[in-house]
């Protein structure tokens, strides 16, 4: 197959490579045949990819309820954005790393593999409670109402125990009998205060008789009056006093009766009170059960699927295949298995590893022999300093050295000298330029004299030396 042949590859199939792990420009001198692997576990990359994009977005969509629709689009364009990143950044990576890891070496694939999977159940459980409303619409409404309901009657029950509801409600009815048991009182008098009302009457009725009778005999009006003055006052004095006491009764029944009244209303105004709290408390409650307990409640979810068989199955069965969806590039890599391109690469991987750590293991066996050498030499070199010919030959050769060294030493301090004193020079004629020509012919002058002085001292140490030597 020629290279050429080979180094041609079409848009698709560049795309499937990076889906893959892969950067398409390393693989173009690789076989179509071996790119091929590569290319399938690409599309199960970009499949699953396309399937957490829309599963963000809907998550987006659902989780922005209540904003304008551009905050909305926008909130589901970013989650399906960061879903499709997601994905790929772990999904290309995992793939790359699975098909270039040495053999010997499985643990941190596997390692790595858990933790995406971790992720992936972690991620996944988010993105299918937002689109749980989609397909468990109808139960989930069914069951928040059913949780509202039941929520109201728990609480109207608690609340009722709480504020001793019953107790006061009892309280009121019994202040209503009391008001029965007052008003019949007042409308029945009793017997011994009809009795004596009777008696009065009849007292009374025996008068008129006897009067009548004593009128019908003949005897004048004033006569009979007189006759019966006793009997009159004595019936006056028996109608006084039943009245007084039928009074007495009335306004005594009458007063309790306000009372029984008064205390009805005030057990009926603390009722009413308590009723008030209780209604404020429900409907606050209400308020925010019903704004809480919607399809995107994950507490109607649970609820829901604890309580409805078919709803679980149908969580489940859902579940499962969006987990298998995302899960599908790492299920189709466990069945390719590693890639011949993947194994030229590890194989390259661990023979540039071995490369180096030989030149590593060279480099640390040179280090401790220059290490040895060293020790070796400056042992030597202090064991032949201990030899008085060996110092003596060091003392002449440091000598010939230094004598060596003074003439250009003296040079150099000559020109620097001669230097720092040529700026002073230079500026004293700039300060009395009458005498810049005569400054200038005496300096030169004295230049020249150092100089001739310098050379024949060198000269002189030079023939010293020499008749020294000789």
């Amino acid at each position: 197959m020629k290279f050429d042949e080979i180094d041609q590859m079409s848009a698709r199939e560049r795309l499937l490579l990076w889906f893959g792990g892969y950067k398409p420009a390393l693989l173009r001198k690789e076989p179509q045949e071996d790119r091929e692997s590569v290319a399938k576990v690409g599309e199960a990359v970009m499949f699953a990819t396309g399937i957490a994009t829309i599963n963000w977005g809907i998550a987006g969509w659902t989780y922005s309820i209540g904003h304008q629709a551009p905050v909305r689009i926008a909130a589901a364009v970013l989650a399906a954005a960061l879903g499709a990143i997601m994905v790929m950044v772990f999904d290309r990576g995992f793939l790359y790393f699975a098909d270039t890891v040495n053999a010997g070496k499985p643990i941190k694939l596997m390692v790595y593999g858990a933790c995406r999977v971790i992720i992936v159940v972690g991620v996944g459980s988010i993105t299918s409670q937002a689109v749980m409303p989609l397909m468990l619409g109808s139960e989930m409404e069914a069951q928040s109402l059913h949780m509202v309901e039941a929520a109201e009657k728990a609480r109207l029950a608690d609340l009722t125990a709480r504020h001793d509801v019953d107790a006061q409600v009892a309280a009121v009815n019994a202040a209503a009998e009391e008001i029965k048991v007052r008003q019949r009182a007042a409308d029945r008098l009793p017997a011994d205060i009809q009795s004596r009302l009777a008696s009065a009457r009849s007292c009374w009725s025996s008068y008129s008789t006897r009067k009548s009778v004593l009128l019908r005999s003949g005897r004048p009006e004033e006569e009979v009056r007189q006759s019966l003055s006793s009997a009159a006052s004595r019936c006056t004095r028996k109608t006084a006093a039943a009245n007084a006491e039928r009074d007495a009764y009335l306004v005594q029944t009458r007063a309790q009766l306000n009372r029984a009244l008064a205390d009805k209303q005030t057990k009926a105004d603390n009722l009413a009170d308590t009723h008030a709290v209780i209604d404020a408390a429900v409907d606050r409650a209400r308020a925010i059960e019903t704004e809480s307990y919607t399809q995107r409640s994950s507490t109607v979810l649970l609820n829901l699927l604890t309580s409805d068989p078919g709803a679980f199955a149908k969580w489940a069965i859902f579940s499962f295949l969006m987990l298998v969806c995302e899960l599908l590039p790492l299920i189709q890599k466990m069945q390719a298995g590693q890639s011949l391109i993947g194994l030229r690469r590890a194989s390259s991987r661990v023979i540039r590893e071995r490369e180096e750590r030989q030149r590593m293991d060279q480099s640390e066996h040179d280090f401790d022999i220059s290490v040895a050498v060293s020790a070796a030499s400056r042992q030597a070199t202090q064991d032949a300093m201990g030899n008085p010919s060996v110092r003596a030959a060091f003392t002449e050769v440091f000598a010939a050295n230094i004598a060596a060294y003074a003439p250009t030493e003296a040079v150099r301090a000559m020109m620097r000298d001669l230097e720092a004193r040529h700026v002073d020079v230079r500026g004293f004629m700039h300060r009395y330029p009458q005498y810049a020509a005569i400054i200038s012919s005496a300096w030169s002058e004295a230049v020249r004299q150092t100089a001739d002085l310098l050379s024949r001292g060198m000269r002189a140490g030079s023939v010293h030396e020499a008749g020294g030597n000789t």
